[in-house]
C-alpha cells in the first residue's frame, strides 16, 4: 500500500525497491485494462495511478484491481472479462400524490460544523439520517420507465 494523502503519492517506497515505471507525474505506470503494473505480481489504482481523481474512480479501480488479483492468484489470465449487466430485481415505481409532487426536495446533507472542522480529518458530511435516505429514495426518478398518465 502507498499512501496518496493529499495532492501527490508518497512513492519514495518504490523509487528504492525499482522495477515500477513512474510517470512524469510521479504516478505508477499501469495497463489501463488490467491496471498490471508491470511487476510480478504488482497491481495499481486509484491516485498513485491518475493523480488527484474522485473517490468514485478510485473504487472502481480498486473492485478492477481485486478481480485482476484473484485471475492472478487463480493462475488464470489477467484479462477484462466484458459482459452486459443487467438489474438483479426489477422495482415498481413509486406512486406519489400530486401534494408529494409539489414538495418533493433534494434533502440537504448534514455536516460538521465549519468552526470544529480546524485540525482533523473528519468526514465533513454526516450522512442521511434514515427518514432523509427514504425521502431522497422517493425522489427518484426512473429513467428506465415511462410516466404513466
Amino acid at each position: 500500500m502507498i499512501p496518496a494523502i493529499g495532492q501527490e503519492p508518497d512513492m519514495a517506497p518504490v523509487a528504492e525497491e525499482g522495477g515500477l515505471q513512474l510517470s512524469r507525474w510521479n504516478t505508477i505506470e499501469v495497463n489501463p485494462e488490467t491496471l498490471y503494473a508491470g511487476m510480478e505480481g504488482v497491481f495499481a489504482g486509484g491516485d498513485v495511478v491518475t493523480g488527484p481523481g474522485t473517490v468514485v474512480e478510485a473504487m472502481a479501480h480498486g473492485k478492477t484491481v481485486a478481480r485482476m488479483i484473484q485471475r492472478y492468484i487463480e493462475g488464470r489470465p489477467v484479462e477484462r472479462e466484458y459482459s452486459v449487466t443487467r438489474p438483479v430485481m426489477d422495482v415498481d415505481v413509486v406512486e406519489l400524490s400530486d401534494e408529494e409532487v409539489a414538495n418533493l426536495r433534494r434533502p440537504k446533507m448534514p455536516e460538521v460544523p465549519v468552526v470544529e472542522r480546524e485540525g482533523n480529518f473528519r468526514e465533513v458530511q454526516l450522512g442521511f439520517t434514515e427518514e432523509m435516505a427514504v425521502a431522497e429514495a422517493r425522489r427518484c426518478v426512473r429513467c428506465d420507465k415511462e410516466a404513466r398518465g
